[in-house]
Order: C-alpha cells, then sequence, then structure tokens
C-alpha cells in the first residue's frame, strides 16, 4: 500500500467519523427540539401547502403570530387564512423566499413587516438552524445573502447545536417555555396558547434606525415579490405592525420617514397610517410587539376593514416612484 492510499483511507475514516457524530448531533437536536416555537415552521408550510387557494397569507415576524385572528378571518372573507409568522431574525429575504414557490391564483399576500427589519438584514444561522431541523427543505429557499451569513457564522449553531446534544445526553435538557412551543399555535399559524396567560413580566422593547439606503433595498425586493406574484395572479398588501404608544412616541420619527418611502415607493397597497395601529398599553403581553387576545381581535377587526377598503379600490398601486421595476 502506497503513502497516498494510506493518506486517502486516513481521510476517508475522518470524514466517516465526522459524519457520524454530526447525524449524533442533528438526530438528537431534532428530538430535543420538537416541541419548540421554531419546529412550528413545518407546520405552517404543510397548512401552506395542503390549503387551496384562494389563500390570505400573512407573512412576518413573531408580531404576525401573535397579532392574527385567523379564525375571525376566515368566517369574514372568502379565503383561507395561513399565518406563517415565526420570527423577526429570519429576515425579510427568507421570509418571502420561503413562500414565493407556493403562490398561486387567487391568493392574496399580505406583509407585516416589523420596522427594526427595514434597519438591516435580521437574518440569524441559529434561528435558521432550529427551523431545519424540522423542515430540512428550506434549504433550498436561501438566498445567495443567507448562504454567505451561514458561512460567516456557522460555527454558532453548530456550537449551540453541539452544546443542545450534550446537555441532552447528561439530562441537562431544558423544555420550551410556555407559550413559546409548537403547541402554541392553532391550525392556522396563530399563537393562541397566551390567551388566558396574564402579561409575564415588564414588557420587552425594540430600537431601530432610519436606514434610506437600506429601506431602498428592501423596497426592491418586495417589489420583485409583487411581480413574481402578480405574474402567478396573486395580489400582495402592506399592513403596518402593531404599535406601542410609548414606543410609537419615541421612533415616531423613523416610523413615519419609513412608512413614507413605503407608500412612495411600493408597487403595491400599504393599507393603514402608523397612527392607525397604535394600541393601548393592556393589550400588548410580554413585547411591545406581542398581542393580547384582546388586542388581536381588535387589530384583526380593523384589518378585515382595511382589505374591504382595499378590495373595494380594486388594489391600485400607490405613488409613482417604483423601486426595483424591471
Amino acid at each position: 500500500m502506497t503513502d497516498m492510499q494510506r493518506f486517502l483511507i486516513r481521510v476517508l475514516c475522518f470524514g466517516a467519523i465526522q459524519a457520524a457524530l454530526a447525524a449524533v448531533v442533528l438526530h438528537v437536536n431534532r428530538i430535543e427540539t420538537e416541541n419548540t416555537y421554531m419546529a412550528a415552521s413545518a407546520d405552517k408550510h404543510i397548512r401552506l401547502a395542503s390549503t387551496k387557494p384562494p389563500r390570505i397569507i400573512f407573512v412576518g415576524g413573531s408580531s404576525v403570530a401573535f397579532g392574527v385572528d385567523s379564525t375571525i378571518v376566515a368566517d369574514s372573507i372568502p379565503y383561507q387564512p395561513v399565518n406563517m409568522g415565526l420570527n423577526l431574525d429570519l429576515g425579510i429575504e427568507y421570509m418571502l423566499s420561503e413562500i414565493e414557490p407556493h403562490i398561486s391564483r387567487g391568493d392574496v399576500v399580505v406583509i407585516m413587516l416589523e420596522y427594526p427589519q427595514f434597519t438591516k438584514d435580521r437574518f440569524s444561522s441559529v434561528m435558521w438552524a432550529y427551523t431545519a431541523l424540522h423542515r430540512p427543505g428550506c434549504l433550498t429557499e436561501l438566498g445567495l445573502g443567507q448562504v454567505a451569513t451561514l458561512l460567516d457564522t456557522g460555527l454558532g449553531p453548530i456550537g449551540r447545536l453541539t452544546k443542545g446534544c450534550g446537555n441532552c445526553l447528561r439530562g441537562r435538557s431544558n423544555p420550551p417555555a410556555h407559550p413559546y412551543t409548537r403547541r402554541s399555535f392553532n391550525k392556522y399559524g396563530d399563537v393562541t396558547a397566551h390567551h388566558a396567560m396574564s402579561r409575564p413580566g415588564p414588557l420587552v422593547a425594540a430600537s431601530f434606525t432610519y436606514d434610506p439606503d437600506y429601506v431602498s433595498k428592501v423596497i426592491c425586493r418586495l417589489n420583485r415579490f409583487d411581480r413574481h406574484c402578480r405574474r402567478r395572479g396573486a395580489q400582495v398588501l402592506l399592513y403596518c405592525p402593531p404599535l406601542h404608544p410609548v414606543f410609537y412616541t419615541g421612533c415616531r420619527t423613523e416610523i413615519m420617514l419609513i412608512h413614507r418611502d413605503l407608500v412612495e415607493g411600493l408597487t403595491f397597497p400599504v393599507m393603514a397610517d402608523p397612527v392607525e395601529v397604535i394600541h393601548q398599553e393592556g393589550e400588548f403581553f410580554d413585547t411591545t410587539s406581542h398581542l393580547t387576545y384582546a388586542g388581536k381581535v381588535k387589530r384583526t377587526r380593523h384589518f378585515l376593514a382595511k382589505f374591504a377598503e382595499a378590495v373595494a379600490k380594486d388594489a391600485k398601486p400607490q405613488g409613482s416612484r417604483k423601486h426595483g421595476e424591471d
């Protein structure tokens, strides 16, 4: 046997050992995270694939998961609701990419992006990894930017998964905290487990800055998504996220600048002004983005009223400046 052959055998053995260890880590983590919040992505995609058009598909972060009452929606309009909202840190690009292949004629896509998503790419490789454990198909939904982020920050999810595997094998695993579990969602994809819960502590508030260049980039991406949907016979609408009064007061300038850019630049309708979606302090659950049941019902009814107006206007494009047009 030559030196080269010995070397190749050692490389193959090393690779086989690493592959076996990776398989164990992934398998243990998949079992351990079966009931976690991010695992609900798999259920949402089953709902998306199994529900026939016309559908109304809600897109955004956790404010969408906590802020839409799909039961009221299903009872009020002739569309089947699919709530795809999960986590802000999956990023805008991924949120749009994961549903683009599934858009069909007659669908309506309602985008409800939290304002921090207009300041930078929020894609988190760790959050995505916990989603990928239960829906490996999401590998095909990554854009070049997300692939680059994974290559740059890949040690983060690897370390988290390895640590999680070790803790599980030592009997030190931590169960997910209620209501942040897979079972907290109803069949439409809404979080409902918190309806009867009281606020667990002080509200967690977000902050952000206004970056006109990044907002313009987001608008271009949203307009490309709109063109994709129109080619498939679907309609896109944008609805403002719920706003806490203190959060709105502190970030009013940034919010209104972003809103102005959206109204002027998008090729599809913006359904409401920010001041219309300000909720009372008591209508928030644990963050300034997550609504209580009462807040969710109020927001859903307001959305349905604005949706009726948009349908009546035949959803004409707003503004004269169209970012990202061909």
